[in-house]
């Protein structure tokens, strides 16, 4: 039998909480984004085609792109997890979706995770009197939230 680092125990267990998709999504995507980079710099060490170095960058930035998305995904599952203790939406109060807002988490990603239209998420926050919000990234990526009025 097998024994399991604690390290690959964590891996499993982040992988299992953020589903099938999650998995099929992150391994598979690294070693196309590899692929894609030895290519990049075969041709970049030889003469090199400029198309087909455009074409190799352009399907990079966009393994690149799903792999953040799908890092976004987990981290916001594991931080809502964490906030509610994994209660049913329907027992939320508005400590946790301040709590929400405050770790950057949007009400789509919310409604998301639920599987609920965000048209429900906002109806509940107007039930418990909190503010809706939007959360945007900026330039270099990182979350900004606003409150709307």
């Amino acid at each position: 039998m097998l024994v399991e680092s604690k390290q690959q125990k964590q891996i499993n267990c982040i992988l299992d909480l953020c589903g099938k998709r999650m998995r099929a999504v992150m391994p598979d995507n690294k070693k196309r984004q590899l692929e894609i980079i030895y290519k990049l710099i075969a041709l970049q060490s030889g003469v090199s085609d400029p198309d087909e170095e455009q074409v190799l960058k352009k399907d990079l930035k966009e393994l690149m792109v799903k792999r953040d998305a799908a890092k976004r995904k987990m981290f916001v599952r594991l931080m809502i997890q964490s906030i509610t203790k994994r209660a049913p939406f329907i027992t939320l109060r508005g400590d946790h979706f301040y709590q929400m807002k405050d770790s950057g988490i949007s009400l789509e990603e919310i409604a998301c995770y639920y599987k609920l239209m965000e048209s429900a998420v906002e109806e509940k926050l107007g039930i418990e009197g909190v503010k809706k919000w939007s959360i945007k990234a900026d330039a270099n990526g990182y979350f900004l939230c606003s409150l709307y009025t």
